[in-house]
């Protein structure tokens, strides 16, 4: 697979999940509880992977399985600190706050396969996240006050960092369908796991409920197209982009999401959203230039040798 058609793809994972944040505003408003919300959403999830992928299950071994708690994990407290966090705090800082996981990725990555990026790629990560800062500002707002809930939308931006850098990692280890399913099914087990915890000891305003239409709708959506087909198609792109590329093309969720909401919930499109929307395709721009810079000096130096064989 060429790197420009897995770029496209991950850009497709981006415009899913900023449809995601209107479905999931959707769903909270109806006055289903965050833990609640992300146990049915991933087990839903999980149960479209495993039938699409049963063959799959066979191929599992619990080696696999211990090797991916980790991702597993990481990707448990990513959506359990945001969507926690997201309950306490605007829905622009939550934005904002999630974005900054593009910051932490080029590090982790670093870290993971001993390859610094290079300088493209890390302007492009500032670019990238100056747009995400204008998408999310709200004038009104005091952006840089933090209280309980932004603090837990930065945590799960750390977490959200790591996840992409792993499963950059991972995706070159695994088949695809067995990272996802092993992933997922983990997460889904830990989501349980905890719901049943927060419910049986009355934390917060957890509770198991029948769900209203909309409810079942919103969680529908997020289990099959935002959590399984998501996650799959991330994993299956990543193979062929590293991971600091990705998290660029995933950020761009910032704009989609604002496009949604002016259409499903009539949110007014802002020139925030204009600017930001400039800077975040600049830095997608970015990050080409080192490949391309690379392409024009391969085919100038062609151009020279042929030059020179004919004198």
């Amino acid at each position: 697979m060429r790197r420009g058609f897995a770029d496209l793809g991950l850009l497709l994972v981006g415009l899913l999940w900023g449809s995601g944040f209107v479905v999931t505003k959707i769903g909270l408003n109806e006055g289903i509880s965050p833990v609640y919300m992300l146990g049915l959403r991933f087990v839903i999830a999980t149960i479209f992977l495993l039938f699409v992928f049963r063959d799959t299950i066979k191929k599992i071994k619990l080696k696999d399985i211990k090797k991916m708690f980790l991702i597993s994990f990481v990707l448990f407290f990513a959506y359990g600190f945001q969507i926690v966090g997201s309950k306490y705090t605007s829905a622009s800082k939550a934005a904002f706050y999630t974005g900054v996981n593009v910051m932490f990725v080029p590090y982790i990555s670093w870290m993971l396969n001993r390859k610094a990026p290079d300088v493209f790629t890390y302007l492009s990560t500032i670019l990238c996240l100056l747009g995400i800062g204008f998408i999310s500002y709200v004038p009104k707002e005091n952006l840089f006050t933090l209280n309980v809930g932004d603090v837990f939308v930065i945590i799960s931006a750390i977490f959200f960092g790591i996840h992409i850098a792993l499963t950059g990692f991972y995706s070159k280890k695994y088949t695809v369908e067995k990272m996802i399913l092993i992933q997922n099914s983990l997460a889904s087990i830990l989501f349980v796991i905890a719901v049943i915890f927060l419910t049986i000891f009355n934390v917060g305003d957890e509770k198991v409920r029948i769900l209203s239409n909309k409810e079942i709708v919103s969680v529908l959506y997020m289990g099959l197209v935002t959590t399984g087909i998501c996650l799959f198609l991330q994993a299956l792109f990543q193979r062929y982009t590293s991971s600091v590329r990705a998290s660029i093309f995933l950020a761009t969720e910032s704009i989609f999401a604002p496009i949604f909401a002016h259409i499903v919930l009539k949110e007014q499109l802002t020139r925030n959203v204009c600017f930001g929307g400039l800077f975040i395709v600049l830095a997608v721009i970015l990050s080409e230039a080192n490949g391309v810079i690379k392409y024009i000096r391969r085919k100038v130096n062609e151009i020279f040798k042929d030059i020179h064989k004919n004198v």
